[in-house]
């Protein structure tokens, strides 16, 4: 029976936090808050208190001390490092980082993270003084990963559009709201009361807003349209009117008047075009009668001839009201009474 004299245990931890610069702080000291309660979960507190280990970054390395601290009213996790550690790793106040702890190495591992997302609410800022700012509550700010620094601007963009701003961080801290003024929503295409994604650039301080992917649209095949019926020709029919709502063509009648032999002569008209008279036209139209108005319709329907009124009979008119296909040559006319 064999029996381990030496076993090795590693212990590994990770976490995201936020880095901050403190000349209170003991040089290659550094102080880690990991219970804020918007921060996200982490295993960070199985490093001992009061460890010293080797804090790396890249091909840079130096001991710290970690000392631990407890903190409820901060909204992200964070890390506290002396001035002349910061200047040694080329971090600025308010980095974000990711450690990595491992303890069989008594390493502490850290890697830059310099694109942060998160979702905000966007809401209309209606003053006129806030056209050149942009209003970020401090909750959303964290997840971000914008430090907030007075006096801060910041890059809004979307797309190939982009303004820079100033940033305004309100005194709610639990804030998670982006506020614009009604000219910029306009500008960037945003829509007040709707939630957006975001992406916080901390290396070009650009706050992107995430465009939405074209979605294809399916368009409807129309089938062919078939020709219009052809009405048969008949005497009064006026061309056109075959489809009910057309419009109607020039309108051709024929007039029957009795002449003083018995004969009968008729008169053409086609719109308002008439033929140019002729010596003697005048003499033939002496005896013509004057030409009877024919009841039609507004919309070009053919006039029916009048017919001799019997005493005691009501005078019946009749419209046409569809054209429905008869045949390969032909149509049937449907005909509606109108009353007089």
């Amino acid at each position: 029976m064999q029996i381990l004299s030496e076993m090795e245990v590693t212990v590994m931890a990770q976490g995201v936090v936020d880095v901050y610069i403190s000349n209170e702080l003991k040089d290659k000291s550094l102080m880690l808050i990991s219970n804020c309660e918007g921060g996200p979960a982490n295993d960070l507190h199985v490093i001992p208190d009061g460890t010293e280990l080797s804090l790396i970054l890249g091909e840079t390395a130096q001991n710290v001390v970690v000392t631990h601290s407890q903190s409820t009213e901060c909204s992200f996790n964070y890390i506290e490092i002396d001035e002349q550690t910061a200047k040694t790793f080329g971090l600025q106040d308010g980095s974000r980082v990711m450690l990595t702890y491992n303890a069989g190495r008594n390493e502490l591992r850290l890697q830059r993270l310099t694109k942060n997302t998160a979702t905000g609410l966007i809401l209309a800022n209606p003053r006129k003084q806030a056209a050149h700012s942009i209003i970020i509550g401090y909750r959303l700010l964290s997840k971000l990963g914008i430090p907030g620094q007075p006096g801060m601007h910041v890059t809004l963009r979307k797309g190939p559009l982009s303004k820079r701003l100033k940033l305004i961080v309100p005194e709610n801290a639990y804030s998670g709201h982006i506020r614009l003024h009604p000219g910029n929503l306009r500008r960037f295409g945003l829509n007040a009361g709707k939630s957006t994604p975001l992406e916080y650039d901390q290396s070009s301080r650009t706050l992107r807003i995430a465009t939405a992917a074209p979605t294809a649209v399916k368009r409807r095949s129309r089938p062919p349209q078939s020709a219009a019926p052809v009405l048969p020709h008949r005497s009064g029919a006026v061309p056109g009117a075959s489809i009910p709502g057309g419009k109607p063509t020039a309108k051709r009648s024929r007039t029957e008047t009795a002449s003083s032999g018995g004969s009968s002569s008729g008169t053409a008209a086609a719109g308002s075009r008439r033929p140019n008279k002729k010596p003697g036209d005048a003499r033939r139209s002496a005896g013509t009668a004057a030409r009877p108005r024919k009841s039609g319709s507004a919309h070009g329907l053919a006039a029916k001839p009048a017919r001799p009124r019997q005493p005691g009979m009501a005078v019946v008119r009749r419209r046409l009201v569809a054209v429905k296909p008869a045949g390969a040559s032909g149509a049937l006319l449907v005909w509606d009474k109108v009353k007089p």
